[in-house]
This record gives C-alpha cells, structure tokens and sequence, in this order.
C-alpha cells in the first residue's frame, strides 16, 4: 500500500509564513545597511535595536487582543516596516545634531533634541494610523482577510513612537560620543541644501518658472490618470499566485452514465500525463473531489451523480518549475478540448484563488421571468461570453431537460392478478436499485460477505427489462409477466431550482484568461447594450454603478435582471470600501493638522501632496507592466493608503 500525501494545508501555510518571514528578514538587513550608510554605524545600530522591539510589542498587543500570526499579519509588518523606524530615525538624527553642536551637556541634549522634534513627530506617527484606521470598515469577505492591516499598523505605529522616545534617547546617550566640531554646523553648507537652493530658488523668484513648474506637474497629473483609461494600468482584484495545484471540473450531459464520465477523465489524465511539471493527479468520477475553501463556495463538494468528474493536479514546487501554473492553465485549457468532444463534456480548469474565493470568476445572475425565460436568455448571454476577449470555460445553471420513464401500475388488472403493488414496487427497486438477498460465509474473510442482487446496466436503461420480469400469482397459480400489469409513460424528470434571496435565478458562468475580470464585464456591459446584440430584448440601464441590467423579452413581454457577482462584486465592494476608507482617512488626517497648526489653510497646502502620489504609482505600475503583468490591485491601494499618512 502506497501513501501519496495529495494535500496538506499546514505545510502550505507554513510556507507561505517562512516565506514572508524571509522577506521580513531581508528587509530589515536592507533597512540596517541604509542605515549605516547614511547615519553611521553606532546610531543605524541603535535604530535597528528598535526594529525588534516593536515587532515584540506589536506581536504581544496581538496576542493578548486574540490576533494570530498568519500572512496577513506579516503582511501588516512588512508594510509597516519602513515606517517603524522613522521616529527612532528622526530622534537619533537629531539628538546626533544636538551633541554636534556642542551647546548643551550630553543628557541635556539629549532630552532637548528630543523635545524639539516632538510635535512634528507625533503628527506624522498620528498621520499614518489614521491613514490605516479607516480600513477596519471594509465589509464583505474582504473584511476578516483585510482585519490585522488597519489593527497591526496602527499599533506598531504607536509602539515605534513610544520606543522612540523612551529607549532611542537612552541609547543615544549611552552609546554615541559627542562630537565637537571646531566649525559650527550649518545647513546651508550640506549637498541636500545646495540642491535644493539650487531647484527651488529660481521658482520663488521668478513666475514663469513657478508656473511652467505647476503647468508641468499638472500634465504629469494628467497623464498618470490616463493610464487606467487607456489600460496601460490595469484593474484587478488581488495579485495572481504561482500555486502547486489547480482543479479541474467535467461537468457531462444529465443524461450521461458513469462509464462515459469516466472515459473522458481518462483523456484529461492522457494529456496531464504529458507534462513534466505535473507532480501526482487525482481522478474523482460520479463524485465533487475533497472539499477545500475554493470548491465549499463553488458547490462542487455537492456535486454528485454518474456525469460529475473532478480532477485534482498537484505540481512540482514552484521553485523547480519554470512555467507559472497560472501559465500552465492557460496552456493546458485548448489540449482538453478534444475531451470535451468525447461526450460533449463541459471541463473548467480552476485555480486556487490568491484571496477570498469566488463561486466563478465571471458571474451574471438573472432574475425574473419563468423557468423557460430566464433559461433562454442565460444561453443567449452565453454565446456572447465566448465572443469576449479573455472568457473561457462558459456554463449555464440551468439544467437540461432530461426525459425518464415513469412505471404506472394498472391497480385493476394488478387486483384481478392477486398481484399487490409492493410486490411489483419492491421487485422493481430490487433490480434497478440493488437489494442484499444473503450473506456468504467466506473462509478468509474475517466478516460475513453481503450478496447483492441487482439487473444489468443494459436493462436497467431500457423498458424491455418489464418484458422480463414475471411474478407469481397466489390466486391465479402461475407466473404473471409484469409488462401486463405496469404502463410506462416517457416524462420529463424534476431538475434543481437554483435560488438567491428567495428569488428563483439562473446563473451563467464563466473563467478569465490572462485579463482582468473588471475588463470582461465592461465588454459584456458595452455588448448587451448594444442595440442587435441580444435580438428579441430590449435592454435598459438605470445608472447604477454595479452595471447591473434590466431586460424585456419584446415577444413574451417577460421581465428580467442581470446582476453581476463573481468577482466583479468582490472587486467592486473592496474597491469601494478602500476608496472610501482613503476617503476617510483624508479627511481625519487633515482635521489632525488644523488642530496642529490652528488654521485653515497651511493643512491644505499639506495635503495637496496626497493626489501626487498618482504621479509615482500609476506609472510605476505602468513600467512595471512592460517586464510582467502587473495590475492595479487591493494590495496596490492599501499601499496608496498607506502614501497618504507617508506624505503628510
């Protein structure tokens, strides 16, 4: 007996914790050596003493508050990272300027230089946790999986302030001589001041220059929000992820019988046998295979039935690959067409998504009209899917009709016979269904062995097997074919009714390929309201900013709604609650600074430095695009966030 291993969620996550763990690290000697080249290495020693202080801090709040360390907690930490040292940095630096000049004795210094720095300080701590503050509102899915952002930043913040000014101070005081230089210190005599002089000078003294320098940053404004309108930075939910596994789903006719399932998983194995990179495969026929997070939310775990497949793909580790496995997807997906073919098979190819899972990751959800209607249009909706750009592995909800025979017993000849209709109601679930008749002592089998009766398959699928079948007839003493007493009718048999919200729907689906979901909606958007695009509907749009539609069947006068979910929805709602967190954020940041400087106006002169950022991110998500896809994502606008409090 051989023991594969096809998954172990701890080892996953424990390496997803390493790894970012790794970064942490490598961030922090990054962080030393700056440190040391810019400050010295007595005070960089001082201020990277502070780095695991915080981060012990910060963790202990976590835990006594009921926080755990996941990746989005490390995630939280690298972020802050670089902020966590700026208190100490600034305090140091200045202390260092203190014992420079030579003034005061070395505590007095120490404490004075401080001092001086403290109010600008506090501010720009205060700055960033208000920045992050307003994201512990983020509702939906994305809200527990955002939660230890908008609590662990914060509460570095607050510890690196308060680390700052307790143990920096004693630590400069211990451990940085002082220098008395025979030339006082002037600022006006360091290369950064030179430089600025030199910039800024001519601007304050001339107005063409001071306007040509507005005029110039403004274009620049300009052109960096253009880039999202002409798609030079695209928009997606979170990042793409180089996982070990992905899913594959055979979805056959209703109509399908187990070994038709069962020879097209033998074609998918064919091809995936072929790659190099393909680690161990697991077939799942009639059944959903082992549920993970992604399959509970799709259903596949209650999926079953003799046309339902599933294959699990387990790959090298990514480190020993070269192709990505978002990349192998795509690749794979065309080669199993040919399966498809075999028995008209519907196979999607899912990957584990980087964040929340979603059902699928292009959903239209329609509403309203009968049965027949709302089933009509999704398969209209469906042709235009594949006329998409990107949109790949389409299906319906709406099952299809499946046609059964029904067994009427004639009650009149079935008394006349002496024949009652537990007999023949019991006879025929024995052969179709299965029945255990005996027990079979086996020598070398420890327990009894159950005996089964049951009819073949060949006549378990035809109404020749009532042709027979005869019972025995008390009254009549002799046997009674039961084709004489039973009538088979052929009707369509009971499909599920797919609800939400109480309200009847059908759902058309569909994956992205190698393009931002937020763009296929858009398309489909524009292409629906088309006029000739969907013949027989007139379709109608109120304006929402969700871009769901409202439809009428022209011929029927049959009313429908196009909802869109999947990850539209998710995008949407994480995008809406960040851009209004951001929103929020602003707003507290700059009622902060009015009560710094008692005014009105110099606040905002300071915070029109936060849409510049636009300057720097956009393009920098741009260029970044020319080496690999790299889209505008959550994570993208939690570091715009972040900028807001950074630039204050």
């Amino acid at each position: 007996v051989a023991l594969l291993i096809t998954r172990n969620d701890g080892h996953k996550a424990d390496e997803a914790v390493n790894e970012l763990i790794f970064h942490l690290v490598i961030s922090v000697v990054i962080i030393v050596i700056l440190l040391m080249l810019m400050l010295g290495w007595r005070e960089s020693l001082i201020v990277s003493l502070t780095i695991p202080l915080i981060l012990g801090v910060t963790l202990f709040i976590g835990l006594i508050s009921g926080q755990s360390i996941n990746r989005i907690t490390l995630f939280a930490l690298i972020l802050a990272l670089g902020l966590l040292v700026d208190d100490s940095i600034v305090v140091i630096e200045n202390i260092h300027r203190h014992f420079s000049l030579g003034k005061r004795s070395k505590c007095a210094a120490a404490i004075y230089a401080t001092n001086e720095i403290g109010g600008s300080t506090n501010i720009a701590t205060l700055a960033v946790m208000l920045a992050f503050l307003p994201m512990m509102f983020v509702t939906g899915m994305m809200g527990p999986y955002m939660g230890p952002i908008p609590f662990n930043v914060p509460v570095a913040m607050m510890a690196s302030l308060v680390i700052a000014y307790i143990f920096a101070p004693w630590l400069a005081f211990r451990f940085i001589p002082v220098h008395t230089n025979s030339k006082p210190f002037d600022i006006k005599e360091t290369k950064i001041y030179a430089f600025y002089d030199y910039f800024v000078r001519p601007m304050l003294h001339s107005r063409p220059k001071r306007y040509g320098f507005f005029t110039f940053v403004l274009l620049l404004f300009i052109l960096s929000l253009a880039l999202p309108v002409y798609q030079f930075v695209a928009f997606k939910m979170l990042p793409g992820a180089n996982k070990n596994t992905f899913n594959i789903t055979i979805d056959l006719p209703t109509s399908s019988s187990l070994a038709e399932t069962k020879k097209t998983l033998a074609c998918v194995g064919d091809v995936l046998i072929q790659e190099k990179d393909v680690a161990d495969i697991e077939f799942f026929a009639g059944i959903g295979g082992v549920v993970d997070f992604n399959g509970l939310l799709r259903g596949s775990s209650m999926k079953s039935g003799e046309n339902i497949g599933e294959v699990r793909v387990n790959l090298k580790d990514f480190k020993k690959r070269e192709e990505s496995s978002a990349a192998m997807v795509s690749r794979i997906r065309p080669l199993l067409r040919k399966c498809a073919a075999l028995s008209y098979a519907n196979i999607k190819l899912v990957e584990d998504p980087p964040g929340p899972p979603v059902q699928a990751t292009l959903v239209a959800e329609i509403y309203g009209g009968t049965a027949l209607g709302r089933g009509k249009l999704a398969k209209s909706i469906e042709t235009l899917y594949q006329k998409v750009e990107g949109v790949v592995d389409s299906d319906v909800s709406d099952e299809e009709n499946v046609m059964g025979y029904v067994y009427t017993v004639n009650r009149e000849k079935a008394a006349l016979s002496g024949i009652t209709i537990g007999q023949i109601a019991s006879t025929l679930s024995a052969g179709l269904n299965g029945e255990m008749i005996a027990t079979a002592h086996v020598l070398k089998e420890e327990e009894q062995v159950n005996i089964y009766v049951r009819y073949e398959r060949s006549l378990r699928t035809s109404p020749e097997l009532l042709k027979s079948i005869t019972l025995y007839s008390e009254a009549l003493k002799h046997e009674v074919a039961l084709s004489e007493l039973v009538n088979i009718s052929i009707s369509p048999q009971a499909s599920s009714i797919k609800s939400k919200d109480v309200k009847e729907m059908v759902e058309v689906t569909a994956e992205v390929d190698n393009r931002g979901s937020v763009y296929a909606v858009l398309d489909l958007f524009f292409m629906l309201r088309e006029k000739g695009r969907l013949p027989g509907y007139e379709v109608s749009y109120d304006g929402n900013p969700r871009l769901n539609l409202s439809l009428t069947d022209i011929q029927s006068g049959e009313s429908f709604e196009i909802i869109w979910g999947g990850e539209w929805e998710l995008t949407f709602d994480v995008f809406r609650d960040l851009g209004s967190a951001f929103g929020v954020a602003i707003v507290l940041i700059y009622l902060l600074l009015i009560g710094y400087y008692g005014t009105f106006g110099v606040p905002g002169i300071v915070a029109s430095a936060v849409p510049l950022t636009f300057i720097g991110v956009l393009p920098g998500h741009a260029i970044m695009n020319l080496f690999t896809p790299t889209y505008f994502t959550a994570t993208s606008m939690i570091g715009f966030i972040a900028l807001a409090g950074i630039v204050i």
